[in-house]
């Protein structure tokens, strides 16, 4: 009985130690999934608030401050601190002093403006002066300006041809040439064209809209006609965009961007599908939109085919083919790489707001090179003696940083991303062409987004290529600060009578003609 007592005790021990372990390790299993569970977590708060901040918050990711506590004792960093944190002082700046009431800032209307004079005066019964009862003399005028508006006006040209035949002979009529046309056997003249491919991708109409204002002017017009006249213009005016594409691979440094649109086809089940519009364009220049049924790397592949150069782009893989081949360089954007931080800041306010002030610098050393009209070798030279060194100590903070954040947290994620294309976010110090960022292929997107919300989708398949067309003179037009309208209505014309002349109506080639023509007329006007 005794040994079976001590042969119990021992089993029983040995359940003990076994539990015990097996308790340590579900403790252990336990914790780790508690801790990953607060990863989670965490990880889901910072995308909930990037959300909120998307719907609802502000886009501007300029600094109003950065706290003291959380800078570093490097000068240059204090330097950056304490210009944000002047600028925030400025701002809450309080007048204590009296002063007049200042008065509305009025731009003065155009002088261009056709003007109407309707002169008010006094009844003869009122200029007698009421003490001397003399005549009273006009003295002067008081000018007061009303802005009107008249509705656009539809109007009809008639085009005569006469004929002419021998009475005597009775044979053979001769008839001049019938002018050419935008669209052969059609109505439409280059004004209506002109006003119908702005109202709809500059001004983002969609055509049931148009419809409906060319009703109000008692002309009946289908949607359906209306697009027609687009396709014909986008053809006629593709060998433009032609041109000003030729141009833009010609460039040291050529910025890229896509998003994406929806395009309707027959027989799909959701009836439309997701395709994408991608922008070309050269930094404060030209643009040249590309339209392709995906994301994939075939859109920039295509159309770069030949480019050597600088290709400036977010971190999207899409465009990894292209440098493949060795010709083209890329070119990372900070604006990227500081919204991530900017993004993550409420994790580590102190370091993230150090990151954000820095950049900042970066930035402000680029306004000023604009303000002071630096460009060239001058520009690269600045670049280098004043913005690598911010640079340098940037990539030190980041890593020495980097082991303090988790890999999937928001900070964590902003470094990676910066360290990840270090070399190509460096790039644009060497080039003067270069910006520091991409917006600019960004901005040109907003056209495409603002249309999106209008029309919701493209209609056919082959509609998108011809957007692409009529938005890249649009686009362009902006950029270049070219009337659209103007330039349409002259370009439609003369390509309708000279297709050839493609190469001369770009829309810089365009401005360019029409500054020296207006600089001719100035100097043949006499002098007084």
């Amino acid at each position: 009985m005794l040994a079976d007592v001590v042969k119990r005790n021992a089993e029983l021990e040995e359940e003990l130690k076994t539990l015990r372990v097996a308790s340590v390790a579900e403790k252990t299993e336990l914790e780790r999934k508690l801790a990953l569970a607060e990863r989670n977590r965490d990880y889901l708060e910072f995308q909930l608030e990037q959300l909120k901040r998307l719907l609802f918050g502000k886009r501007s990711e300029k600094m109003d401050a950065v706290r003291a506590d959380g800078l570093l004792q490097a000068d240059l960093f204090q330097e950056a601190a304490r210009e944000i944190e002047e600028e925030r002082q400025e701002e809450k700046e309080t007048v204590t002093y009296e002063r007049k009431k200042r008065r509305g800032n009025r731009k003065p209307l155009p002088e261009s403006l056709h003007r109407e004079r309707v002169e008010i005066d006094v009844p003869p019964e009122e200029r007698t002066c009421p003490d001397c009862k003399q005549q009273m003399q006009c003295i002067g005028e008081h000018l007061l300006e009303e802005l009107e508006y008249i509705p656009a006006l539809l109007y009809v040209i008639e085009y005569v041809l006469k004929k002419y035949a021998c009475k005597k002979c009775q044979t053979g009529v001769v008839m001049e040439r019938v002018p050419e046309r935008p669209i052969k056997k059609g109505r439409p003249g280059p004004g209506l064209l002109a006003w119908l491919l702005v109202s709809k991708y500059q001004d983002h109409l969609p055509l049931h809209r148009i419809e409906r204002i060319l009703e109000r002017h008692g002309l009946g017009i289908s949607r359906s006609t209306l697009s027609d006249w687009v396709s014909a213009m986008a053809k006629l005016l593709g060998p433009i965009v032609q041109a000003m594409k030729r141009n833009l691979l010609e460039a040291h440094v050529v910025q890229a961007d896509e998003t994406p649109i929806q395009v309707r086809e027959p027989g799909l089940k959701k009836m439309t599908r997701r395709s994408y519009l991608w922008s070309y364009g050269i930094p404060r220049g030209e643009v040249v939109y590309d339209f392709t049924s995906g994301r994939g790397s075939d859109g920039p592949r295509v159309f770069l085919e030949g480019y050597e150069g600088y290709l400036q782009t977010d971190a999207y893989s899409g465009y990894n083919v292209v440098f493949e081949t060795g010709r083209v360089v890329r070119i990372a954007c900070w604006a990227h790489s500081r919204r991530k931080f900017y993004d993550a800041r409420a994790e580590s306010p102190p370091f993230a707001e150090l990151i954000l002030a820095a950049i900042q610098k970066l930035y402000r050393i680029e306004r000023e090179a604009k303000e002071n009209a630096i460009t060239g070798e001058a520009l690269v030279e600045l670049r280098r003696s004043e913005a690598l060194p911010v640079l340098e100590r940037i990539r030190e903070l980041l890593l020495l940083h980097r082991e303090r954040f988790l890999p999937k947290s928001g900070l964590g994620e902003a470094i990676a991303y910066a360290l990840g294309q270090w070399e190509a976010l460096l790039r644009y110090v060497d080039i003067a062409e270069a910006e520091i960022d991409n917006n600019a292929a960004e901005r040109s997107m907003r056209c495409v987004v603002l249309g999106r919300k209008n029309w919701l989708f493209v209609g056919h398949p082959d509609a998108g290529p011809r957007a692409a067309v009529i938005l890249s003179l649009a686009e362009t037009c902006r950029r270049l600060g070219i009337d659209p309208f103007k330039y349409l209505k002259d370009v439609i014309a003369e390509m309708a009578k000279d297709p050839s002349r493609a190469e001369a109506l770009t829309p810089r080639a365009w401005r360019d003609r029409q500054a020296a023509a207006a600089a001719e007329k100035t100097l043949e006007r006499p002098a007084g």
